[in-house]
């Protein structure tokens, strides 16, 4: 499992222009090279996370019930706010959880073994908008979901038991990866063969 901290290969971005589009075309001139993420599992932190911040409340929050309500302990209840947009520009491989139709083993009729989807992929840890300021995890690159994880195994809790609570995505496919001279690194390369005619030869 991989933890990213902060800004990863940028010094900000924000990957959807105004107009929508989900291509980044190679604008943003800011330091990056190519990077590749290859792992069981992505968690993006923000910046203002810092490592001490599990042992600020190990003993959950002064109150018993989660943000959306119910009786589930979240650690960081107490904590502050994150305060700014995070960014990272990278090709990331990593694994996805298997989802089911099927209540047992599964938390609620809503979340039943749920992988949560391509928008939870990216697995988030922190309160991204709370106290009504949603704040922007800014990413820009490539996402392959390649294989099953086999460290990170839980189901994707529902919105009735929160973990996190999830940042504005500003996602987009980096176009600079079209370029081979700027391909992450370990892109696969395959050539494609098309036979059109053969002949037999006997030795």
């Amino acid at each position: 499992m991989v933890y990213t901290w902060g800004n990863v290969n940028t010094t900000g971005i924000t990957s959807i222009p105004a107009g929508g589009s989900t291509l980044n075309n190679g604008g943003y001139t800011g330091a990056q090279i190519p990077v590749s993420i290859v792992c069981d599992a992505l968690f993006p932190l923000s910046k203002t996370w810092f490592d001490g911040l599990s042992a600020m409340y190990p003993e959950g929050s002064s109150a018993p019930l989660s943000a959306a309500g119910t009786a589930y302990r979240m650690a960081d209840d107490n904590l502050s706010d994150i305060t700014q947009s995070t960014s990272v520009r990278a090709a990331v491989i990593i694994g996805s959880t298997k989802s089911a139709m099927t209540a047992n083993p599964g938390r609620t009729s809503v979340g039943l073994r749920k992988n949560g989807g391509i928008n939870n992929f990216p697995r988030f840890l922190e309160l991204w908008n709370s106290a009504g300021t949603v704040r922007p995890f800014n990413y820009t690159g490539s996402i392959i979901p390649l294989y099953y994880s086999t460290q990170a195994l839980s189901q994707w809790e529902n919105d009735t038991s929160v973990i996190y609570m999830p940042p504005q995505r500003n996602w987009s496919f980096d176009e600079t990866f079209l370029n081979p001279n700027k391909l992450p690194p370990g892109t696969p390369f395959f050539q494609y063969l098309q036979g059109t005619s053969f002949r037999q030869s006997f030795n």
